[in-house]
């Protein structure tokens, strides 16, 4: 457990580093958007990256994705021949 809270430790710093590197030169030239958007990915990246350190099983958008695609298909071919040759 303490080797993930230090990995998590020192994926948290790094991401620290590199956002200050980043950001700096987006607010020193004004561009606000830019340093939004930035700033909601790193956020993002840094949220993913720690709960996968510790472990947090997510997930997989691929399932949603054929789920969903799924549901597409039947949902087109209601009522046709076709359907109970391919589902």
């Amino acid at each position: 457990m303490a080797i993930t809270i230090f990995h998590a430790v020192a994926v948290f710093l790094t991401l620290v580093i590199v956002f200050w590197l980043q950001a700096r030169p987006l607010i020193k030239s004004g561009q606000r958007r830019e340093l939004i958007a930035f700033s909601i990915f790193m956020l993002f990246a840094a949220a993913l990256s720690i709960t996968l350190i510790m472990g947090v099983r997510l997930p997989n958008p691929a399932d949603l994705y054929f789920k969903l695609s799924g549901f597409f298909i039947r949902w087109l071919l209601k009522g046709s021949d076709i359907e109970g040759d391919i589902f």
